[in-house]
């Protein structure tokens, strides 16, 4: 989600240590016009991006990055400034972020295996390249004489420290390392970004075998929602079924739902067979890749000096250490614990009398079912079903109001085509990806600039990449005083929402909230280069305004002004959204405590690694480090990590507790908006001024205490979780 991200991908892999400044071969020079993946037009023609596209591309932004840095190089030290060293870097490498943001977002949106093989070609070159220019002896000179001159010492304190930044940039790719370390850290980065591109093709490939095809005996589906059957229906028609007959599956986000509301326990359990099947087949097997990536994750902390990845990780966050990320992760999970036990065993016991049982661990293809169980029977008294009143259209127009009385920002939405290659599209449209994405143009209403654009892309389909995430995909350029940017923001908002569906669930809205979060934070951060922008943040911070977001789309002030029937155009009962919203989920505990266990596997294993992992069983030893905090199940499922992508990228990996972390963080800041009115616009200012604006120019605690006035605390987060801490508790 952030531009550290890109640049660890950038990073990862090996090259031939060839000096900028040695004589190569020109790569055939491709057109402005005929470049789609970089061009700096305002809106990409995406139809274009084809794979022979990419492969030309590529080599041309290649040669026009390494020309960019060589002129950087040539510059003797005591001509060193500001423009000509890290303002002339930081252009240097804009192109190359904007072609690999722009290839990962069709990669995630569309299954073309052309434009993957190409893309995993591209990606190898262009890591090289990038691991070259950041490890070159005489560019790394320049960079770090110019930080330590005096000129240097007399920069804004902006300056300072996105130059710090830069500088470490130079440093996390092995620059100050002796040769023989620097070429085995390339060594390792090329063969971790070969696994990142493995376990995500594992996910994409072992998907098409999860599902459930269900042809006779009907009435055993009776529970299931009305939509969701339609939709397994239609896929049942698209494998060229022609009777009736019903297809549940990861693909269209109907498997886990079967798992959820149906009331017949075999096909319950078919459906968490099938779901096992994602990243854990025999050529699929993302076991494997996880044990490979520790291995190398492992060797390359030890090349920086460090004892262990998790430490290693841990330079570009506001958490000291691995060690210090666990014990918060291990403090939360024990202030939860005896608010998750109590739920666990009020589930049991509404499972047990539901099914006739009396067990005292589920199997676990009832889990889904149980929780589900337990929501229902804590929101019986909520008389009117919220997601009646939450149409697709009606929450995104709430959400860009909200953004926009707080924000003091203004959303065009703008005419949008989908024009495939070889096709001519109408002048004045947004070209777009797939038929149903649309884009809104984002204007600052208080100095009436365009800050620029993004897309969404709302709906499932096949070849789609699962979950929700705010992709990058252009960082507008510095402002300069009295100057329009010639390079605005342009990002995509990505969702799988049911298809064909026009209604939310109250989650959806919370989905779809996090991921404006993101949006706005991109839009509104201003530095003196690209590099401050929200994709420089500390990334255990990076979450924190998509989390505050979702604590507006929660409230009973906010839901009132979109929530309205979507026959009758009422609104909801505003007695009701307090009943509903009184906590932030009815089984807070339990699904807080997914994402600890989460959490928890992911820093134990690139903290222990070596002591836990080494040599073992991933899924037997992941299932040991959270058996004290799981719902009470029998075992034999696979380790949840399997499927967990975001902990294969550098951003996440060690790092999956920033979503716990910001959570704390966004739930303390968000007790600004309850003191002084939820939609306050001098709060909504003061938000923007200073957590939003600053993007990456200063250090993120210092960032959050403009805001609140002091440092985190957990507090809020316990209370908005219903969940009542004691100073005396005890780990299990």
């Amino acid at each position: 989600m952030k531009r550290t991200a890109i640049i660890m991908m950038l990073a990862l892999a090996p090259c031939v240590q060839v000096p900028l400044n040695a004589q190569e071969v020109a790569p055939v020079a491709v057109s402005a016009e005929a470049r789609p993946y970089s061009r700096m037009q305002e809106y990409p023609n995406w139809g274009e991006m084809t794979a022979d596209a990419l492969r030309a591309e590529a080599q041309q932004t290649i040669a026009e990055m390494e020309e960019g840095l060589r002129k950087v190089q040539s510059i003797s030290p005591e001509e060193t400034t500001w423009e000509n060293t890290f303002l002339a870097y930081s252009n240097a490498i804009a192109q190359v972020e904007y072609l690999v943001n722009a290839m990962g977002v069709l990669m995630a949106v569309q299954d073309d295996v052309a434009l993957k093989t190409a893309a995993e070609e591209v990606m190898t070159e262009l890591r090289a390249a990038y691991a070259q220019a950041h490890t070159d002896a005489a560019l790394w000179g320049i960079i770090s004489q110019a930080a330590a001159s005096e000129w240097a010492q007399k920069l804004s304190a902006e300056q300072r420290f996105a130059m710090q930044k830069i500088r470490n940039e130079f440093l996390s790719c092995g620059a100050a390392l002796t040769p023989h370390k620097r070429a085995r850290v390339l060594q390792i980065e090329q063969e971790l970004g070969a696994l990142q591109f493995r376990f995500n093709e594992n996910l994409q490939k072992s998907s098409a075998r999860c599902y459930v095809l269900i042809e006779e005996d009907f009435d055993r589906l009776r529970a299931m929602p009305a939509y969701m059957m339609e939709v397994a229906r239609e896929s049942a028609q698209q494998r060229g079924i022609r009777h009736e007959a019903y297809e549940f599956s990861l693909q269209n986000r109907t498997l886990v739902e079967l798992q959820r509301y149906c009331e017949d326990e075999e096909i319950r359990k078919q459906a968490w067979q099938a779901e096992q099947l994602y990243g854990n087949t025999p050529e699929y097997d993302n076991a494997a890749v996880i044990m490979r990536c520790l291995e190398l994750r492992h060797e390359l902390a030890g090349l920086f000096g460090y004892a262990c990845y998790a430490d290693y990780a841990a330079q570009k966050r506001m958490m000291p250490d691995g060690a210090a990320a666990l014990a918060f992760v291990d403090d939360m999970m024990t202030r939860v614990q005896p608010a998750f036990r109590r739920e666990c065993a009020e589930m049991l016991r509404i499972y047990n009398a539901q099914t006739g049982k009396n067990v005292d661990a589920l199997p676990p293809w009832d889990v889904v079912y149980a929780v589900n169980l337990l929501c229902q029977a804590r929101t019986a008294h909520v008389q009117y079903d919220i997601s009646s009143y939450l149409t697709v259209d009606g929450v995104l127009q709430g959400a860009l109001a909200l953004y926009s009385d707080l924000l003091g920002l203004e959303f065009l939405p703008l005419e949008t085509q989908y024009v495939p290659d070889g096709h001519v599209g109408s002048p004045g449209a947004v070209p777009v990806w797939h038929p149903d994405v649309l884009c809104y143009e984002v204007r600052d209403r208080l100095s009436g600039e365009t800050l620029g654009a993004f897309y969404l892309d709302l709906y499932a389909r096949k070849g789609k990449r699962r979950g929700a995430w705010m992709a990058p995909i252009r960082q507008a350029e510095p402002t300069t005083a009295g100057h329009p940017r010639s390079v605005r923001h342009l990002h995509a908002v990505i969702l799988n929402l049911m298809p064909g569906g026009e209604l939310m669930s109250l989650a959806g809205v919370e989905g779809l909230f996090h991921e404006l979060g993101h949006v706005m934070h991109a839009m509104l951060g201003r530095g003196v280069v690209r590099e401050q922008g929200f994709m420089g943040v500390e990334q255990d911070f990076v979450e924190l305004p998509s989390q505050m977001s979702e604590y507006w789309a929660r409230h009973p002030e906010v839901l009132a002004r979109f929530a309205r029937h979507y026959k009758t155009g009422k609104p909801y009962p505003r007695e009701e959204l307090g009943h509903l919203c009184h906590r932030k989920s009815p089984v807070a505990a339990i699904e807080i405590m997914v994402q600890l266990r989460v959490a928890r596997v992911d820093l134990e294993m690139n903290l222990h690694y070596a002591e836990k992992f080494r040599g073992k069983s991933f899924d037997a030893v992941s299932h040991n480090v959270i058996a004290a905090w799981d719902v009470p199940q029998i075992a034999g499922k696979v380790s949840p990590m399997r499927t967990v992508l975001h902990c294969m990228y550098p951003l996440y990996g060690a790092g999956y507790y920033a979503y716990i972390w910001s959570d704390v963080m966004a739930a303390d800041a968000f007790e600004q908006f309850e003191r002084s009115g939820v939609l306050n616009p001098a709060t909504g200012a003061a938000y923007r001024r200073t957590l939003l604006q600053p993007g990456s120019s200063a250090p993120a605690a210092e960032l959050f205490r403009n805001f609140t006035g002091h440092a985190p605390s957990p507090e809020a987060y316990l209370r908005r979780l219903g969940i009542l801490s004691s100073p005396n508790h005890q780990k299990p």
